[in-house]
């Protein structure tokens, strides 16, 4: 049974990963979702050789459609920047966080949409593998991403508080 299950991974593999790549549109996931649906293959212990295969199809297509629902998911969670707070404790609180929002918002809008989705998933919690299937790299490739995003909107930020200070003290 070992040498058959290994015929059907050399042989079927690569058709598997383009059929999930079809539903994720991404390589790296769809090479994960059909090592899982080989692996769960393994730990099914299917008697008939003859269904791996279509029992491998469907294990990717319901793997992926969950893939797909997450990423939806964590796109629906990531609020509109572009609104102001809905409420505002007092009248200076609310000049105030109008302020710090537009301030971020300036901020953010330095960054590549990448970027920027990139750091609010990280914000909101999202693991470093939900950001990269969310924004499309190699997992890998996050923490890198996320640094470099942090460090230009740090420097945005930064240009803009120095912008206001100046013109706070200049004479009219």
């Amino acid at each position: 049974m070992a040498e058959e299950w290994e015929r059907l991974y050399r042989e079927r593999f690569d058709r598997l990963v383009r059929e999930a790549d079809g539903l994720v549109h991404d390589r790296a996931m769809a090479e994960d979702l059909a090592q899982d649906a080989f692996l769960r293959l393994m730990q099914a212990r299917l008697r008939d050789g003859a269904q791996a295969w279509a029992w491998l199809r469907v294990v990717v297509r319901n793997r992926a459609v969950d893939e797909i629902r997450r990423r939806d998911a964590l796109d629906r969670a990531a609020p509109d920047l572009s609104a102001p707070p809905a409420f505002a404790e007092s009248a200076e609180s609310e000049a105030l966080g109008e302020l710090e929002g537009a301030r971020v918002r300036q901020a953010l809008g330095v960054l590549a949409g990448r970027d920027r989705k990139a750091l609010w998933l990280r914000h909101l919690g999202a693991s470093y593998r939900d950001i990269a299937g969310a924004v499309g790299i190699p997992e890998n490739q996050v923490g890198v991403v996320l640094l470099r995003a942090m460090q230009k909107f740090r420097r945005a930020y930064r240009a803009d508080s120095d912008r206001e200070v100046g013109h706070e003290f200049q004479d009219d």
